[in-house]
């Protein structure tokens, strides 16, 4: 069985955007599903990925 709290597609996808420097990310505790989450994520268009060089 996968380990679904704590280590679902939208805490690993958190994790990415975290690790990119976008900034605003929804509070995963507060919007438990991922469905909920994707929903109140909106989009990235505006974020500078070129600041995150140092991966």
């Amino acid at each position: 069985m996968p380990h679904v709290i704590g280590n679902n597609c939208a805490d690993n996808v958190w994790d990415v955007l975290h690790a990119y420097g976008v900034p605003d990310l929804p509070y995963l505790q507060l919007l438990p599903a991922p469905n909920h989450w994707y929903g109140a994520l909106g989009h990235t268009a505006n974020v500078d990925w070129a600041r995150s060089t140092t991966l």
